[in-house]
This record gives structure tokens, C-alpha cells and sequence, in this order.
């Protein structure tokens, strides 16, 4: 049998980071934890929170877009990344394309 976790992310207030909740369900069990600014986060509650793959937070951890601590835990190597972190990510974050018609650079003019 494979095991099966949900996560699910509540997000109140984005930019204070205030009344953030992670709730995951394990089996039968759910266990629900207040998050703030100084909390620490695992890749996959991180996936969760920037709504992109796991796969993309290793590689935005790699390129060092995204900070995080290594922790040795029953001697595996396992990222932690701050609450904050993934707040300033999120404010600095370009999107993706090219400019809209109205926004001119300054090589046109």
C-alpha cells in the first residue's frame, strides 16, 4: 500500500504572512500547524505555498533564487526554507513573456 499525504496551504494575509495555517493529512490523521514569518518549511509544504512543482523548488534552491538550510536528520541530508524567504521570492518574482504593447523599453522611445 502507498502512502498517501495531502497538504493543503491557508494563506490569509500574503505580504505579513500572518494567519498562515499548513494542514496534512497522513492516512487517517491530520495534523494542522500555525505558520509565521520565522517558520521553517519543507520542499514540499514550499511547492505548496509558490503553487509550482517540486521539482522547481530543487531547482530554484539550486540556482540559489531560493534560500534554504541544509539539515542532517537520521543521517539524510533534508532542506529547510524560511517562511520569509519564500515571502521575499514571491515580491521579487518576474513573470514571464515578453513586455505588455503599452510598456515601451528605452530603445523605442
Amino acid at each position: 500500500m502507498r502512502e498517501r499525504t495531502e497538504t493543503i496551504f491557508f494563506w490569509d494575509n500574503p505580504t505579513k504572512g500572518s494567519g498562515t495555517f499548513i494542514k496534512r493529512s497522513w492516512f487517517d490523521r491530520v495534523y494542522e500547524r500555525k505558520v509565521d514569518r520565522n517558520s521553517f518549511l519543507n520542499p514540499v509544504e514550499a511547492s505548496k505555498v509558490l503553487q509550482v512543482s517540486l521539482v522547481h523548488v530543487f531547482r530554484l534552491i539550486r540556482n540559489r533564487q531560493l534560500k534554504a538550510y541544509p539539515k542532517a536528520y537520521l543521517g539524510e541530508k533534508i532542506f529547510l526554507i524560511r517562511m520569509d524567504d519564500i515571502i521575499k521570492f514571491i515580491a521579487t518574482k518576474r513573470s514571464a513573456g515578453r513586455p505588455r504593447g503599452g510598456e515601451r523599453s528605452l530603445a523605442n522611445g
